[in-house]
């Protein structure tokens, strides 16, 4: 009896490795079929192209510095990487002029066929701001670094890093300053519309009352001619994009995300943030009657709030707040990140990092999600990505490396937009 009951053991083993086999069989036919886009771990190509980054901790405390460096394409498809060198450039012996500008903006212009480096310009640019302490024999100045970032337009690659703004051709080899004066440049944020026509400029300024509001004027990308000026009571700080007509944003006060033409200070809801992380709500136009946004799932919708498309955020993982979109409007990157917190035992405190980044690239035409490409390694420093003009293409910068991944494009006829009513 025993020995037969030993004979049967191995049988039931079998048995049960077999049906464990045909578990995990129907289980793997089960998730392929749902059709979930796959990560693209495969870029068509990648490169390193900027200097070594200084030391420091490889984990991620935070969310990585997207003030310092960038990718973005121009409006005929070149590729152009950004960054200012936080090393304070040797100025003695030297001018004035020099010493003002006590740091380096790097411009690369990438070839997006091959990855190479085809043109490299380098210029000095003056400080983010600079604090002074007194010091036996003088005066001791600390610059900080300022903050980098290159926009396309209709009328060539606007570049602001610190105080000035300027405006290149989309092959670096032409340059001109800006045909008027802004007073606090190093101050005001730029936005520009997906297509690249219009030009925003927001200046938040302090009243004599001690009260802020919002200095806002919007150009013509073309012929840098300003198309509206106004001021908002309410200023409008980070959370907020632009289309050729219009502003979206999200109210922290009121719960809500609300669209408004220029200059006219009328704001429409058109829905309510989701998700825990309230401030990453994003609102992006990527037409002038359609938007999205969302925490911990994108939202599609109507300037008039008709909702397009739903589509909930894989567990754990939630928007950054940034997106990027291309210059038709049809393809929309948005970049999610999976937060875990981690305990310094030496430090006895806790804290949050990133333990994964994934970009998630939409096909608005479609209304679905096409490509999704994991973001390794980690990035410690600089991180961006940029569409190319047709979609075709999604640039990542992480740390000194640049990849570029190809995005599944199919042809559709894109729906029909809804109109939006009149104020």
């Amino acid at each position: 009896m025993v020995e037969r009951r030993r004979a049967a053991i191995p049988a039931m083993r079998s048995t049960l490795q077999v049906g464990i086999a045909i578990l995990l069989w129907s289980a793997a036919l089960v998730f392929g079929a749902r059709g979930t886009p796959q990560d693209c771990e495969s870029p068509i190509w990648s490169t390193e192209v900027l200097p070594e980054l200084a030391l420091g901790r490889r984990d991620v405390p935070g969310f990585p510095d997207t003030r310092r460096a960038g990718v973005v394409f121009s409006n005929d498809g070149r590729l152009l990487v950004f960054q200012v060198d936080e090393r304070v450039v040797e100025t003695h012996p030297g001018t004035i002029a020099e010493r003002l500008k006590p740091f380096l903006l790097r411009l690369l212009l990438l070839d997006p066929a091959s990855g190479m480096v085809i043109l490299r310009k380098e210029e000095r640019t003056s400080a983010r701001q600079a604090a002074r302490f007194a010091k036996t024999g003088g005066l001791l100045v600390i610059s900080s670094p300022p903050e980098a970032a290159v926009f396309a337009t209709t009328g060539g690659l606007l570049v602001k890093s610190g105080p000035p703004m300027e405006l290149y051709s989309p092959d670096l080899a032409q340059q001109r300053d800006l045909p008027f004066q802004l007073a606090r440049n190093s101050g005001i944020v730029v936005s520009v519309s997906p297509t690249g026509q219009t030009i925003m400029f927001n200046d938040v300024i302090e009243d004599p009352s001690r009260e802020f509001h919002s200095h806002f004027t919007v150009l013509d990308a073309r012929t840098l001619k300003v198309r509206y000026s106004w001021d908002q009571s309410l200023p409008l700080y980070h959370s907020y994009s632009i289309s050729d007509r219009g502003i979206a944003a999200v109210f922290f006060d009121s719960d809500l995300i609300a669209v408004s033409e220029f200059g006219r200070n009328w704001w429409t809801p058109v829905g309510k943030p989701f998700g825990i992380c309230f401030s990453s709500n994003m609102p992006t136009l990527y037409s002038d009657q359609e938007l999205t946004y969302g925490c911990d799932r994108l939202v599609a919708t109507s300037t008039d709030g008709q909702v397009l498309m739903t589509d909930v955020f894989p567990r754990r993982e939630t928007s950054s707040g940034k997106t990027a979109v291309a210059q038709g409007g049809r393809f929309i990157a948005v970049s999610l990140h999976t937060e875990k917190s981690k305990f310094e035992l030496l430090a006895l405190e806790s804290y949050l990092r990133i333990a994964a980044i994934h970009i998630r690239v939409y096909d608005m035409a479609l209304r679905k999600q096409i490509l999704t490409v994991g973001v390794t390694p980690l990035p410690r420093k600089y991180y961006d990505f940029a569409l190319s003009p047709d979609g075709s293409k999604l640039a990542v910068l992480d740390d000194r490396r640049v990849s570029l991944y190809a995005v599944p494009v199919q042809s559709a006829d894109r729906p029909q937009t809804v109109q939006r009513e009149t104020h």
